[in-house]
Parts: structure tokens; sequence; C-alpha cells
């Protein structure tokens, strides 16, 4: 032990170190419980915190994707029922229009069929009156050029 002595005091430590060891244990303890333990607590909290607000925003970006999927089915299903809602109406109005066609032929038709008919008819009296009318022209074309007796000039 003497021989560890010696070596302490050769290297020049004395009996202040032990009082500088004390006084430094003791500043550590203060210092530990006011300043690092505080600053642990408040850094873990900060941690805690950012860890789980990463959490939480993961998880809300994962909400927000199922969300967003879930509204995009809905829209394709809406748009495929409006498609066949459109396609039904264009069907209807296709039949629709199709009948009104065929309603306007056959009433074309009609009129034109009451216009040949009236027009047959005017042609046939108008033949049937030139038939009666032939003969009183033919004289009076011919007393015009033979004169009115029925001779020659």
């Amino acid at each position: 032990m003497n021989n560890i002595l010696s070596i302490i005091h050769s290297l020049g430590i004395n009996d202040t170190l032990f009082i500088q060891m004390a006084i430094f244990i003791f500043v550590y303890l203060i210092l530990q419980s006011l300043v690092f333990k505080p600053y642990h607590r408040a850094h873990q909290k900060r941690k805690t915190a950012t860890v789980g607000n990463n959490e939480v925003a993961n998880q809300f970006v994962e909400k927000a994707k199922t969300i967003e999927n879930a509204y995009q089915i809905k829209a394709r299903e809406i748009s495929s029922k409006i498609a066949g809602i459109y396609e039904k109406a264009r069907l209807e109005a296709t039949v629709e229009q199709d009948k009104i066609y065929v309603e306007s032929r056959e009433q074309i038709q009609r009129i034109l069929e009451k216009a040949r008919l009236h027009v047959q008819e005017e042609a046939t009296l108008a033949r049937e009156q030139l038939a009666r009318e032939t003969p009183q022209i033919g004289a009076a074309i011919a007393d015009r050029l033979l004169g009115p007796g029925g001779a020659a000039l």
C-alpha cells in the first residue's frame, strides 16, 4: 500500500482529489436531477410524439387511400349506371324516331295517293270535256277556215 501512496504522491495527487471528487459527485447528482433527467424526459416525449405523429400520419394516408379507392369504385358504378340509362334512353329515342318516320312516310304516301287520284280525276274530266268540246271546236275552226257556209275562200 505504501507503494501505491508513493506513486500517487509522485504523480502530484494529494488529499484535494477526494474533496474534488466529492464536489463532482454532489454537483453531478444535482445536475442530474435538475438538468439531465428533465432534458432526457423532454427528449423522450418529443421522440414519442414524433414517432407517434408519423404513425398517425401514415394511418391517415392509408385511410385516405382507402377512401379514394372506395370513391373510385362508386364513381365507376355511377358512371356505368349513367351509361346504361343513357343507352336505354337512346334506344327508346331511336325507336320513337323510327316510329315517327314510319308514320310520316305513311302520311306522305296517303297525301301523295290523294293527290294522284285528284290529278287523275282532273285529267279524266279534262279529257271528257275536251272530247265533248272537240266537235264544236272543230266546227268553229272549219267555219273560220272555210267561211260561214262551208265555202272556201
